[in-house]
């Protein structure tokens, strides 16, 4: 057991069972089903287009030509739910603490994936639609972890689940 300060100023027992696994679970699966609908029908084809995307067998999926080898795509998707679940486990216990901190760090994951995308995609214009395509599903993404804490912590005291008001 871990004595914590609360966001309310206050001191509160924190146990790992004390976390709301359950929302941060549910947040995990929402984010991802997110991230299936913005990448795979709604940006899908700009997408392929500004990553230039091509697959193993050959096909330019930028061009919409279909993809014959459809293996290797599970380990990717895996890896990325992984991340997702630490991603939101981060900002679940960030905006447990402080929503503004939270929101802050927000800021500036999605200023680094600016710049990440900036340094890896020469074209400014293929740049700034990866931009906003990858930048608009953190957001997104962001935006849910962060109000479900928040949502967490304004019913439930500090976030942490321990019921300190």
């Amino acid at each position: 057991m871990v004595v914590a300060t609360c966001g309310c100023g206050g001191a509160c027992c924190c146990s790992i069972s004390a976390f709301p696994w359950l929302w941060w679970g549910l947040s995990v699966v929402i984010v991802y089903l997110i991230g299936w609908i913005w990448y795979s029908k709604i940006f899908a084809h700009n997408w392929c287009e500004c990553e230039q995307l091509k697959c193993k067998c050959g096909a330019d999926l930028a061009k919409g030509e279909e993809c014959t080898c459809k293996k290797g795509s599970f380990y990717p998707m895996i890896i990325q739910f992984l991340a997702t679940a630490v991603v939101g486990f981060a900002f679940f216990l960030i905006a447990a603490r402080s929503v503004w901190v939270a929101v802050i760090a927000a800021i500036g994951v999605l200023g680094w994936e600016k710049a990440v995308t900036l340094f890896r995609v020469s074209d400014r214009k293929r740049a700034c639609k990866v931009i906003w395509i990858e930048v608009g599903y953190y957001c997104l993404a962001l935006i849910v972890f962060i109000f479900v804490a928040a949502c967490l912590k304004h019913c439930c005291g500090c976030g942490c689940g321990c019921g300190c008001k």
